[in-house]
């Protein structure tokens, strides 16, 4: 569980997606992919977002209310 106040981005009740990212490009090949594989209703009403892990850097999040 990720504590609210180290990552505000990550709401309660939610269902995430977490995808680690190593450089700009992989950020943008990434979400490239995603959209790709996502249908508009899909992808549309997903909150995208970037949160940064003290240790482990970057991380892409999709993230769907329940």
């Amino acid at each position: 569980m990720f504590n609210s106040r180290i990552y505000p981005e990550i709401r309660d009740n939610t269902l995430n997606f977490i995808i680690p990212n190593h450089s700009a490009d992989d950020i943008t090949q990434r979400r490239t992919h995603l959209r790709q594989a996502l249908a508009t209703s899909e992808w549309e009403p997903a909150v995208k977002t970037i949160i940064t892990h003290p240790f482990n850097g970057d991380f892409f999040v999709l993230s769907y209310a329940l």
